[in-house]
């Protein structure tokens, strides 16, 4: 399987996370189509990329996207395949 879409977290220099995202392997180097909260942060600090979860399908992407706001686990690190199915599974289980 092609990784296609990924899970990526955009953070300060000083490693402090401002945005976690969706979207495909580009998207998290792309600074366009940001919003004015992105641009200030980005402009005044600047910003590193950290691929969070990859070789997703979309509909895990979003799932693993809106279960790292949920839960509170956006500070995720290398999320392995595996660990995105037993994230998945326990909070289709909660939400069932």
């Amino acid at each position: 399987m092609v990784a296609k879409y990924c899970i990526y977290r955009h953070s300060k220099p000083d490693g402090t996370p401002f945005y976690i995202g969706k979207g495909t392997i580009k998207r998290p180097y792309s600074k366009h189509h940001r919003n004015k909260h992105w641009h200030n942060i980005v402009n005044k600090y600047g910003y590193g990329v950290e691929i969070l979860a990859n070789f997703l399908t979309e509909e895990d992407a979003f799932e693993l996207d809106k279960t790292m706001y949920q839960k509170d686990i956006a500070l995720l690190y290398g999320v392995s395949r595996q660990t995105i199915k037993v994230i998945l599974k326990k909070v289709r289980n909660e939400l069932s």
